[in-house]
């Protein structure tokens, strides 16, 4: 005993690392054993060299390829970024195996020949003349898809990945004749069977290229440690562990040095560090090597960590010792958390994690949660009984009922009270700052964000997401920009224009034409240049935040906090970081680059701060919850509603036997390795429930959907979320039912609040206040526009719209898929995204004829083309189909595509600009929803309403509108059918949009027209969202006819008298 007391005294004498710490200490202080340079960089992000070896490696292993093995390789990486992105995963294996074995490293030349052969004599002897007079039943694709072989044959691609070269095998001919008919012969279909023959070589031969493109990556980062003196974060624990393999005299000494080692959460470690403590352990001068971990809260599968490493060490311990009490929890949490916890198997099929139950502490409160002075249960069902058909709409339900039940909380005759556990007679309400609430993501974050503000409950949201990685860094890019040329007009212009700033349209315009103004700003950035220059650039951020007063503007505005914190967080990282750079505009490319790359995104220097302090409800990922603890914790989605990600065929997957030192990947899936990877993300998924109900110390809140048909289905589906596995639920059970089952003293239903609800939570703190939704200012003359309407809608966009996500990443590496999926890879995956792609493809559809064959356009084509690098002869042939499909897809009933629109009765780009002055009448459009119009209520104003529409044409002497929209829906087709569609454009808030075009072309016909009636002559309204658009599947076309005496009624209202 008195050695302990002895050793616990001395026990802040201990070397305290990190593993990459204490890998980083071991090079430092061995580095002439290891073999590494004394003064050994260690870099956080190594993204720029990855992206030089990558380019030099894409150029190498498939643009200087023969061109048939060129398309093959195209297909598993696209362009340079794409290998990078698929292969710094596995740069800090020791081993790498691919699957299909064995891998080949050549294609025979045959392959290449016969399908020249083949396109050839498919031309030359018009096969789709003998394929039309033949047997063939023509539901089939060998006879519906015989003009597509045509197209196929007619380009210089060779496609082998396209299932074309399977339809006309003799044995598929064969398959698809009429009963007692004969399939087309013809020697061309022999040649069919030998392709497809040779193409079962593919797969191994991708299996060979992935590893020998791996291999000359390892290679060459290699080269960087000895030739530059440099060595990424990823490759520490490898280096360390390799030397010590090679080099016993090194775990010699460390031994000696550390002869008893505690490896402090090792559930979350990986078979590498394993490895290197067991190494240096197992020498005779080590006395201890101790492991400290809890199998059932390892969540960190996605950032490497292996549970299976965790149970093969305690397979081989000689001693085990379990910490069986609980010292952060009431007794009654702690015995709720048994019982839902203590049926078999909970945490994995095989009982390779056993759940043994927790003690409470002796000290620990028996139930300190009071309602009216009296102890409730203190796990908590919050059953929405909304019915939601679909994920999306059940998530926002569950949100707003959940919003709802913590509003009751803190006040009202429900509110919540904690006693104090030394006078239990005393009690104080609970506090806001008390309640976290825990998520999966970013989006549930923010529909739990939203439902409370909608309740006067101000939340703030903690994630581990970078500063790096938000709107502000985009913005301050430029303005750092044009701070480095302070009298450069467009550069000036662009970092004016940016968010930051909070100019309108009407500002921009007035400084654009106004040299006096332009010169006010040219010294106001000159100045910031100089201040930069003299102090640093830190202090030039804070100078321009008050010149330009951005904290009262901001701070006036929801969510401004937040910008400010942002932006200031920034400068304090610009500050220290520009001591490191040669020169301002390494400084800036610094940022950029860091903002692009997700290496430095978990840097602690980078993650995102509280913008306040105030008595704020929590919201954060279960993730960020570890180790944390709460009085009170919400889970408002505890029925964890998303299936585990599936692994789309042709991804190179990384198996369940992969781990930190030996990958395994395969280019091709099968159902028992989704199996398998689906297994290993249910056992993930309930360590996740785990970890987040032992959070909390006294009150635990679980929202779940009340209707019988999830938990049915889930019972019966191969996903079963883990609440309802531990509830018990059958296929014959329901929720309510299984709930009622549970111990009352330790579980309730909480009881649902009917109706709006209002409140205010009095506090020491700050008081907390309502979202207040900006209003339309009449300060003035103006300019509107369907953009800044929509700023004032009471909507937001789902965080998926704007890429906002704080979900671990999956160990799936894209790869484009093969066969059918072409076009659905090249059009997700191919095609670039975001405003710059959708201003050029407008562009391109403007200048093309629509009547005239895409070939024979090429011109404008190429301009495209070359303007986005699609320089693969695969790429082209795809973007060529892909634009013949959008001519040709049906857009009404009768058949009528773009195709059929000629010049003369077309209207590109119509700019319209008119008077507005009751912008508050769109709010009686009845295909308008009311509720998210609130922002748009606006006493009198002078202002025009100015745009353009993509496209004007007539049909059946009616006028359409058509709207062309680049926006990524999803893969496939399937995500632009037309309910799918139907969401998107209230998701977008394209109504208003399409309601101001209707009202731009009724006054414009007016104009040019003025004997016609709008109600006759309008034709309706066409959003083509064109990465969906097919002539096969209809899909991608959204059309509506707004009701035209709605349209000339608002229209006349919302303009002063002309």
């Amino acid at each position: 005993l008195n050695r302990i007391r002895r050793a616990s005294l001395t026990l802040n004498e201990a070397s305290v690392y990190t593993i990459h710490g204490f890998c980083s200490q071991v090079l430092a202080s061995h580095n002439i054993a290891i073999g590494v340079p004394p003064n050994l960089a260690i870099e956080t992000d190594q993204s720029a060299d990855l992206v030089r070896i990558a380019e030099d490696l894409f150029r190498l292993h498939v643009l200087s390829l023969p061109p048939l093995e060129q398309e093959i390789a195209l297909t598993i990486w696209k362009n340079p970024e794409a290998m990078r992105q698929s292969l710094a995963a596995l740069l800090s294996r020791s081993k790498l195996t691919v699957f299909p074995t064995p891998p080949v490293t050549e294609l025979p030349e045959r392959l290449s020949a016969l399908m020249q052969e083949i396109k050839a004599t498919w031309i030359d002897q018009d096969l789709c003349s003998l394929i039309e007079t033949s047997d063939l039943m023509q539901s089939r694709k060998a006879y519906k898809q015989r003009h597509l072989m045509t197209q196929l044959a007619e380009g210089a691609a060779l496609l082998p990945s396209d299932e074309r070269w399977d339809i006309w095998r003799r044995s598929a001919l064969t398959a698809v004749t009429k009963k007692g008919g004969q399939p087309p012969e013809h020697p061309i279909f022999a040649l069919f069977d030998d392709v497809h023959e040779l193409r079962q070589q593919i797969p191994f031969y991708k299996a060979g290229h992935v590893a020998r493109v791996w291999n000359a990556f390892r290679s060459e980062r290699k080269k960087l440690t000895f030739r530059e003196g440099r060595m990424g974060v990823d490759d520490l624990i490898p280096s360390v562990v390799e030397s010590l393999r090679d080099d016993r005299q090194l775990a010699r000494d460390l031994a000696k040095q550390y002869p008893v080692m505690l490896i402090d959460e090792f559930q979350d470690t990986d078979d590498q560090q394993y490895t290197l403590f067991k190494t240096i352990a197992s020498q005779p001068d080590s006395r201890n090597l101790v492991l400290i971990g809890d199998p059932k809260q390892a969540i960190y599968r996605f950032r490497g960590a292996d549970i299976n490493t965790y149970l093969r060490a305690a397979h081989q311990s000689q001693e085990q010792h379990r910490l069986d009490t609980n010292w952060r929890s009431s007794v009654s949490i702690v015995e709720a958390v048994n019982h839902l916890f203590g049926a078999n198997k909970s945490f994995s099929q095989d009982e390779s994690i056993s759940f043994f139950p927790s003690l409470p502490s002796k000290k620990a409160p028996s139930n300190p949660v009071l309602q009216r002075e009296r102890p409730i249960a203190p796990c908590r069902f919050v059953i929405d009984s909304s019915q939601a058909s679909d994920q999306r709409t059940s998530n926002e339900c569950l949100a707003a009922t959940a919003a709802k039940a913590i509003a009751g909380l803190f006040e009202g005759p429900d509110r919540i009270e904690l006693a104090n556990a030394d006078s239990p007679s005393d009690s104080k309400p609970l506090g806001a700052h008390q309640l976290a609430i825990l998520v999966r993501n970013r989006s549930e974050a923010q529909l739990m964000q939203d439902g409370l503000a909608e309740l006067g409950l101000r939340s703030v949201y903690r994630s581990r997401q970078s500063v790096m990685d938000t709107p502000v860094a985009q913005d301050l890019v430029l303005i750092l920009s044009a701070i480095l040329r302070p009298r450069h007009f467009r550069t000036m212009m662009s970092a004016i224009a940016t968010r930051l700033f909070q100019f309108d349209y009407a500002e921009l315009l007035d400084i654009r034409h106004s040299e006096k103004k332009q010169q006010r700003y040219y010294e106001q950035f000159s100045q910031w240049r100089e201040t930069w220059e003299k102090i640093g650039v830190d202090a030039a951020i804070h100078q321009l935040i008050a010149d330009q007063k951005l904290a009262s503007v901001w701070l006036a505005l929801d969510g401004g906090a937040r910008v400010l914190t942002d932006l200031r967080h920034l400068a304090e990282c610009l500050g220290r970081r520009q001591h490191t750079l040669a020169s301002k505009q390494q400084l800036i490319n610094w940022l950029a680059g860091d903002y692009a790359s997700d290496e430095s995104l978990h840097s602690d220097e980078t993650i995102q701060r509280l913008e306040s302090d105030e008595d704020l409800i929590q919201i954060m990922t279960i993730h960020a919850a570890k180790g944390l603890e709460f009085e009170a914790v919400c889970l408002p989605f505890a029925n964890f509603n998303s299936k585990p990600t599936k692994r789309s065929r042709g991804g190179i997957i990384e198996t369940p036997d992969s781990s930190a030192s030996s990958a395994e990947i395969v280019l091709e899936s099968s159902s028992d390795l989704i199996a398998a990877l689906d297994r290993q993300a249910e056992e993930e998924e309930m360590r996740l429930l785990y970890v987040a109900l032992t959070r909390a110390k006294s009150l635990m809140i679980l929202g779940l959907p009340s209707y019988a048909t999830e938990a049915k289905t889930a019972a019966k589906s191969e996903h079963r979320p883990p609440i309802f596995k531990l509830l018990g639920l059958s296929e014959q059970d329901n929720l309510i039912e299984a709930l009622g089952h549970l111990p009352s003293h330790l579980f309730a239903i909480h009881p649902e609040r009917k109706g709006p609800y209002r409140h205010q939570i009095t506090s020491d703190r700050s008081p907390i206040t309502k979202r207040v939704i900006p209003r339309i200012s009449d300060n003035g003359p103006r300019v509107l526009s369907y953009t800044g309407l929509s700023r004032h809608l009471t909507t937001h966009l789902p965080a998926h719209a704007s890429g906002l996500t704080d979900e671990p990443s999956k160990k799936v590496i894209s790869i484009d898929s093969p066969a059918s999926d072409d076009m659905a890879h090249f059009l997700a995956d191919g095609l670039p995204r975001g405003t710059t792609f959708g201003i050029h493809i407008h562009a391109l559809l403007e200048h093309l004829d629509f009547t005239r064959p895409i070939n024979d356009q090429l011109r404008v084509v190429e301009q495209f083309e070359q303007i986005f690098q699609i320089s693969a002869t695969r790429e082209k042939a795809l973007l060529r189909d892909w634009l013949h499909n959008i001519m040709r897809a049906p857009l009404l009933d009768n058949g009528f595509c773009l195709e059929h629109i000629t010049q003369e009765t077309r209207l590109d780009e119509l700019e319209f600009h008119f008077p507005v002055s009751q912008v508050d009448a769109l709010n009686t459009l009845p295909f308008l929803d009311r509720t998210r119009l609130e922002g748009m209520r606006s006493p009198k104003l002078t202002a025009f309403m100015t745009g353009s529409i993509d496209l004007v044409f007539k049909h059946d002497e009616r006028y359409y509108i058509v709207d062309y929209k680049s926006n990524h829906l999803g893969m496939g087709v399937e995500p632009y059918a037309t309910s799918r569609l139907e969401r998107a454009m209230k998701d977008h808030d394209y109504d208003l949009q399409y309601a101001i075009y209707a009202i731009a072309l009724e006054k414009y016909l007016a104009l040019r027209h003025p004997g016609e009636s709008f109600r006759e002559r309008f034709g309706g309204v066409l959003y083509l969202f064109l990465r969906g658009m097919s002539h096969q599947s209809n899909t991608g076309v959204f059309f509506c006819r707004p009701d035209p005496a709605a349209i000339v009624d608002v229209s006349k209202k919302i303009s002063y008298a002309q």
